[in-house]
């Protein structure tokens, strides 16, 4: 018998404590590739080659494998122009989303859990290392961060800590922040758990006109090719589901408009450097239909530079430029799906290292303390 079954009553330190195990994601470029169609990514758009060609970046060895001809050859360059191939850094929640299923939410709330009456309601990534363009293996280990009552539901956040199997670092940190309704009784008389400053950030736009706006337009079946991916919920796919739970149609998949918002402020902000992209935070607002278009509107700030000790005028003149060359650029957006005039995605941000070699994002970024 579970915690809150045993006793009715929830001991949040025994299941912040547990082990859950791990969850092992296997993907290939094939995987990667998919995704990112997925997200809308297409030929039409050169940029978008890195991530749904394996060649791009080899143009030399495109045009001596199998003798291929003059239009193949410049297909090779043009793609290498793109930059090479390369994971779209929104998979590792794609990676980790499955090792939720390890943590048994429903023997630890009295009365059990109506996953129907789940709702995913904000989604905070950080990139520690970029994800292996080669593929490999990701194990992730899910823990029960907080559980908070909230007007007529219960808030429940899950973090997930990524691993690549092959190098053993840590590539990935997610937390995922379900709204579960009718479960407004459920007593949580603990203080909030502590977390990192970006994942509850507030994130509202400043009183000014966005710095940039970008649409994509979706496909009637970008929820129908989003979840081959891995997210089968019928929700997205089944109109017999969808109705019986109150939408007209089947929805897109929350994280697939997440992802394309993602990519672009990444393309507009960010070089398009998959490597730049240090964290990002959403609030699922209202849900997006296939084949609507969605338009992000982004707002641009410098994030607050760490302190300074030294204060000496030339120290901190040189230390000013470092600090300033070193912060990482916030980019706070929200995402509208236009025909419904609807806000589905709010309190946003996007977090990006600094453009260059010396960048945090290049290589191996230490793993924040939790």
């Amino acid at each position: 018998m579970d915690v809150a079954a045993s006793s009715g009553q929830i001991d949040i330190v025994s299941l912040r404590n547990r082990k859950h195990g791990t969850y092992t994601h296997k993907y290939t470029p094939r995987d990667a590739m998919l995704y990112a169609l997925g997200l809308g990514c297409s030929t039409t758009c050169p940029g978008d080659l890195r991530y749904i060609y394996e060649g791009a970046g080899r143009s030399g060895a495109a045009g001596t494998q199998g003798g291929l001809g003059g239009n193949q050859q410049q297909a090779g360059r043009e793609a290498g122009d793109a930059g090479e191939f390369a994971v779209l850094p929104t998979y590792a929640i794609v990676a980790a989303h499955p090792a939720l299923g390890l943590v048994p939410l429903e023997s630890y709330l009295p009365g059990g859990l109506d996953r129907a009456g789940a709702l995913h309601g904000e989604q905070y990534l950080q990139l520690l290392a970029p994800l292996p363009a080669e593929g490999g293996q990701l194990v992730s280990r899910p823990e029960l961060v907080d559980m908070q009552a909230k007007g007529k539901g219960l808030v429940v956040v899950l973090r997930t800590v990524t691993t690549d199997a092959v190098s053993g670092r840590d590539v990935a940190i997610n937390e995922f922040t379900t709204f579960i309704l009718g479960k407004g009784d459920v007593r949580t008389p603990w203080p909030p758990a502590p977390r990192l400053p970006a994942a509850v950030a507030p994130n509202e736009p400043p009183a000014r006109a966005p710095d940039a706006v970008a649409e994509l337009a979706t496909s009637r079946d970008q929820a129908a090719l989003y979840r081959l991916s891995g997210d089968f919920n019928p929700l997205h796919i089944d109109p017999q589901v969808s109705a019986r739970v109150g939408f007209q149609q089947p929805i897109l998949h929350g994280l697939c408009s997440m992802g394309i918002s993602v990519r672009l402020v990444l393309r507009r902000f960010g070089g398009d450097d998959p490597a730049r992209l240090k964290s990002v935070k959403v609030r699922f607002a209202k849900p997006v239909l296939p084949g609507e278009t969605l338009r992000v509107e982004m707002w641009a700030e410098p994030s607050a530079p760490p302190p300074d000790t030294d204060t000496s005028a030339d120290s901190a003149s040189a230390s000013m430029l470092s600090r300033r060359e070193a912060a990482p650029l916030k980019v706070v957006f929200r995402t509208w799906a236009v025909e419904r005039k609807a806000l589905a995605i709010a309190n946003a941000a996007v977090e990006l290292h600094p453009e260059g070699p010396g960048a945090v994002g290049a290589g191996v970024a230490p793993r924040p303390r939790l």
